[in-house]
């Protein structure tokens, strides 16, 4: 039974969390709900897993030659430096910008369609909230990644060109799957926001609804 009544023309968006590219998306007509299977295309996050690896290894490759040239102290003030968070910024926003209009348009399929305006001021807004806070929190992990590595290897005694190595090897263990990791996670992030903010422009859905099986 629903909650609410709907308009004839207003829709409530039904996601799924075992499958977030299977989501529904029902309609409310005159108390009959149809049903239809959102279109699947696959979000291709192969650009910011390169980039992101590379920044990597630029950003290990810096710590290491730090801590081999000035020490441990040079090489932690390194990795708080806040330009590591604009890098990683100026990094992910153009293709988090093009992740989003995907999602957009895929979202307007759904719904009467709203075209999508990258130089919307509230497409700006939420491309750089989400770009700061993406960049905040991997460049965040990235201190603590490297910080219990140097403290692991400083109680045990190692010397610091022992540390050196252990930073750079790094690159090969963790990076990888590192990069792997974030890009897929936050492009299918950001091409659901995209496709969210398509319906809640399109002024046609109303709600949403998670399926929980």
């Amino acid at each position: 039974r629903p909650a609410h009544r709907l308009a004839p023309s207003r829709q409530v968006a039904e996601l799924s969390l075992a499958g977030l590219w299977d989501s529904y998306y029902a309609g409310a007509l005159n108390g009959e709900v149809t049903c239809c299977k959102a279109e699947k295309k696959p979000v291709k996050p192969a650009v910011m897993m390169t980039r992101m690896r590379r920044l990597f290894r630029e950003q290990l490759g810096a710590v290491a030659r730090t801590m081999e040239t000035m020490g441990v102290a040079e090489a932690g003030r390194l990795m708080a430096d806040p330009k590591w968070q604009e890098d990683i910024g100026n990094m992910i926003r153009d293709p988090m910008e093009q992740l989003l209009s995907r999602g957009f348009e895929a979202g307007s399929k759904q719904v009467s369609g709203v075209a999508f305006n990258a130089q919307n001021p509230a497409v700006q807004e939420f491309v750089d909230r989400y770009t700061v806070r993406l960049a905040s929190q991997v460049a965040g992990s990235t201190e603590v990644l490297l910080s219990r590595l140097i403290d692991s290897k400083l109680k045990d005694g190692r010397t610091v060109q022992d540390i050196a190595e252990g930073i750079r090897s790094l690159d090969a263990a963790v990076s990888p799957y590192r990069a792997e990791m974030i890009a897929r996670t936050e492009s299918a992030r950001a091409y659901v926001a995209g496709e969210q903010e398509s319906w809640r422009q399109s002024g046609q859905v109303v709600a949403k609804q998670w399926l929980l099986a």
